[in-house]
């Protein structure tokens, strides 16, 4: 099966049908399938989160792009942590810039990743250089700055360069640039970079894209980066054309990759343990629904499901610690496996008894959660 695209298009903005029309015509280059939904400027959030939805259990769709910007009463931010991690090929969502950020397999924003695949291509060992990124924004300069710091047993993520962030209230803002061996620019301020804020030998990554207008009332495309004032650095990427390209290829290349390591890897840790939303306080309500599945909030069973896999204490020392049988706890731990191995099927806490391929198991009382709770603590906390 050649992977799937599909591409979400909300409104009539100029720039937007164009960016679309470039990836899909790309996407069919490359041999992948595309799917183009366009919804009107009008449509309610609500019908724009039934379609992900929809894309979301469609096996058939391995990666789904919401193209920005969005009509304002739309929340964007909302929409786009509606998107399966899995099939999220902006690498967007918050399960993919975590596990980005410690190291883990994760998609990778287009934009950033474009930005190393060009680097690489001039930079052999990145360990110990100095690199600035100008702009500090969630799309390009954080996961710019967090490529550039990696470190890790995948050669494809390890660079460990020396990192600083700038942006508009950084104080000496020239003589920051003036010291790195890579500057990345992302500011979206034309001509900001100029000869004398970089040094000789550099290496400049200009993400920036401004319209100006010239001579005669005409526009063109220019970056953040004066690139005619560039013959002394090492090399330096032009716009239009450099960093634009790339970013539609590393489109691509994560809609193949949901297919591969990256979605194992996330199904895998969503199967074993569900950490997007979880914190140890909220095990505090599981003393008061017991153990009996079909009673349970599904977000309260996935809390509970996430924490207790964390704890590496046997059965018996726990049940010494709670004064409670050991057989009792390896039935929760039983119920619990089966709990998170449902899940990760689509099956839900809130749906008939009769569709839970679980057992029931007799009530833990309040003392004994409690007792679970607190062991979680102090194993979160470091003090087990």
């Amino acid at each position: 099966m050649h992977p799937t695209l599909a591409v979400v298009l909300v409104g009539e903005d100029a720039a937007s049908r164009i960016y679309v029309k470039r990836k899909l015509q790309a996407s069919s280059d490359a041999g992948i399938a595309s799917r183009e939904y366009r919804l009107d400027q009008g449509v309610s959030e609500g019908a724009l989160l039934q379609l992900i939805d929809e894309l979301n259990v469609d096996h058939s769709v391995h990666g789904i792009l919401v193209q920005l910007p969005l009509p304002e009463h739309i929340d964007a931010k909302f929409v786009l942590d509606r998107i399966d991690p899995r099939k999220d090929v902006d690498g967007f969502h918050p399960v993919n810039v975590g596990r980005l950020s410690i190291g883990h397999d994760a998609l990778v924003p287009c934009t950033p990743l474009g930005c190393m695949r060009l680097l690489d291509t001039v930079i052999d060992d990145y360990r110990g250089l100095k690199a600035v990124v100008i702009g500090k924004s969630n799309i390009v300069g954080k996961p710019v700055a967090i490529l550039l710091r990696q470190a890790g047993r995948d050669p494809l993520l390890e660079r460990e360069c020396t990192v600083t962030v700038t942006h508009i209230l950084t104080r000496d803002f020239p003589q920051i640039v003036r010291t790195a061996d890579i500057v990345a620019v992302a500011a979206g301020s034309p001509g900001l970079v100029r000869d004398d804020w970089v040094k000789p030998g550099a290496v400049v990554i200009d993400v920036g894209i401004n319209r100006v207008t010239g001579e005669g009332g005409k526009s063109r495309m220019v970056g953040d980066v004066v690139t005619a004032e560039m013959d002394h650095a090492r090399a330096v990427t032009p716009v239009p054309g450099g960093v634009g390209p790339m970013t539609v290829a590393c489109l691509l290349a994560n809609t193949s990759l949901p297919r591969s390591r990256c979605a194992m890897s996330i199904e895998r840790e969503q199967a074993g343990c569900r950490l997007i939303d979880v914190r140890v306080s909220d095990l505090r309500l599981a003393a008061r629904i017991g153990a009996d599945v079909h009673e349970m909030d599904r977000r309260q069973t996935l809390h509970i499901a996430a924490t207790l896999s964390l704890v590496s204490v046997p059965a018996d020392r726990l049940a010494a610690r709670i004064r409670a049988p050991a057989d009792r706890l390896d039935q929760v731990r039983a119920m619990l496996q089966q709990l998170k191995a449902g899940s990760c099927l689509g099956y839900s806490c809130d749906r008939d008894a009769a569709s839970w391929p679980l057992p029931r198991i007799n009530r833990l009382d309040r003392a004994e959660w409690q007792c679970i709770v607190q062991c979680c603590d102090m194993h979160h906390l470091g003090r087990r």
